[in-house]
């Protein structure tokens, strides 16, 4: 009878997790998703259309590299991160790199908050596709 009573719960438990799991792979679907195609509308925009963009750059910068450079090699950044996003490889680490790009856009624009605060919320999209995916480097508890 204690036997049947723990297989029943083995099966539940493992029914449950089975859930859970095909519940995970739609949320990170979405997120990896809708984070893709905001990056992807960043970087080719960016690259069509760079005097709309160049104003996000700060002036500080320009010491360092030509404005226009940085936000074209952005632009390109972008891209890369979107189709990667996308493609489901490595997720972990493809949106820890989303993360800090969006951590960056956030505090280097802090002083126009009425624009950047929707990057906030991305940001945090962000960093819960990397704890969705965070078993995939490997670290155990």
């Amino acid at each position: 009878m204690m036997n049947m009573a723990s297989s029943r719960s083995q099966s539940v438990r493992q029914d449950r997790e089975d859930r859970l799991g095909k519940e995970q792979k739609l949320a990170t679907f979405f997120l990896r998703t809708g984070l893709a195609v905001v990056f992807l509308y960043a970087g080719i925009s960016t690259l069509l259309n760079s005097s709309a963009w160049i104003g996000f750059v700060p002036h500080w910068l320009g010491v360092v590299i030509p404005r226009e450079v940085f936000l074209f090699v952005h632009g390109l950044f972008d891209i890369c991160i979107g189709i990667w996003l996308m493609s489901g490889k490595k997720q972990f680490y493809s949106s820890l790199f989303a993360s800090l790009s969006l951590a960056s856009i956030v505090i280097f624009n802090i002083g126009v908050l009425d624009i950047v605060f929707r990057d906030i919320a991305l940001l945090f999209a962000a960093v819960a596709l990397m704890v969705f995916s965070f078993k995939e480097v490997g670290v155990s508890s």
